[in-house]
C-alpha cells in the first residue's frame, strides 16, 4: 500500500457525508482506504487503484470548496 499526506482540515470533504465521498473512492478504485484525522490516508489495492485513489483524493483536497464536488469525483473515476 501507500500513505499519503493531505491537510488536516480536508478530512471531512475526503470522507464525504456518511462516509459518502470516501466510499465511493473505494468502489471504483476497488481499494481500502483508512483515513487518519491527522490527515494521513492509507490507501492498498492493486497499483492502478492506488494511483487512481490517490489522484481522486489530491483533487479532493484541491478543489474543497467547490460544488458539485461529488459528481466531478465520480465522472473522474469513470
Amino acid at each position: 500500500g501507500r500513505i499519503i499526506k493531505i491537510n488536516c482540515y480536508k478530512v471531512p470533504r475526503v470522507i464525504g457525508k456518511e462516509g459518502s465521498m470516501i466510499n465511493l473512492i473505494k468502489d471504483k478504485t476497488k481499494t481500502e482506504i483508512t483515513v487518519g484525522q491527522n490527515g494521513l490516508i492509507w490507501i492498498r489495492g492493486d497499483i492502478d487503484g492506488e494511483i487512481k485513489a490517490e489522484e481522486a483524493i489530491k483533487l479532493i483536497e484541491k478543489e474543497a470548496a467547490s460544488e458539485g464536488l461529488t459528481d466531478k469525483i465520480e465522472k473522474f473515476l469513470e
